[in-house]
């Protein structure tokens, strides 16, 4: 599984989101807790080793007790093991890790009123977007230099509309502005040298 930015911001786009706003996929595994069998509603056999028997007949429950096995009450919760973006990273965690795990499943939550989870989700979602402006505003550069003896001020008048159109799509969101500026202004002063 890629686990690059932009698969994950893929995945988030294109998965099923469980009829949840904002979903946080999460890996759970069973925990059984024992306690008295008379105020439980389930019930188990339990060897005097501790491991869970098959549930008996009537007549084997005497053989149970006198081999030393008990009866006992439990109740199963689910624990909280690993958070995920999407489900497809969840269930690839739980395969790598099934070993581990008692009774492992995908739960789904959601980040509804979590303003932390909502901002990085969509930072991610936003990402790929500002890519493709940080490399529109490359190639601008790069064809700006090849242009630069026939277009002359007019490549650098294209320039400053494709570093408007990158900041437009996004790139101020994987760099401060202040930093995306520099790298832009810079690569306008190189552009305006190279200039009859």
């Amino acid at each position: 599984m890629d686990h690059s930015i932009s698969a994950i911001a893929h995945r988030l786009a294109t998965q099923d989101n469980a009829c949840t706003a904002h979903p946080i996929f999460v890996v759970q595994q069973r925990e059984r807790i024992y306690g008295n069998s008379d105020r439980a509603d389930n019930k188990v056999w339990l060897s005097d080793e501790g491991d869970e028997l098959s549930t008996p007949t009537t007549l084997e429950e005497e053989e149970l007790e006198d081999s030393g096995a008990v009866c006992i009450g439990y109740v199963d919760r689910w624990e909280f093991v690993q958070p995920f973006f999407t489900r497809g990273a969840a269930e690839a965690y739980i395969e790598a890790n099934r070993h581990r795990m008692t009774d492992p499943r995908v739960w789904v939550g959601s980040a509804y009123r979590n303003k932390e989870w909502q901002a990085i989700d969509q930072h991610i979602r936003d990402m790929p977007e500002a890519i493709r402006g940080l490399q529109a505003l490359d190639k601008a550069y790069n064809d700006a230099l090849d242009a630069k003896e026939r277009l002359g001020r007019e490549a650098v008048t294209a320039w400053q509309q494709v570093r408007n159109m990158a900041l437009s799509k996004g790139a101020d969101k994987i760099f401060s502005v202040e930093a995306l500026k520099r790298h832009v202004e810079h690569k306008l002063a190189r552009i305006a040298d190279l200039l009859p």
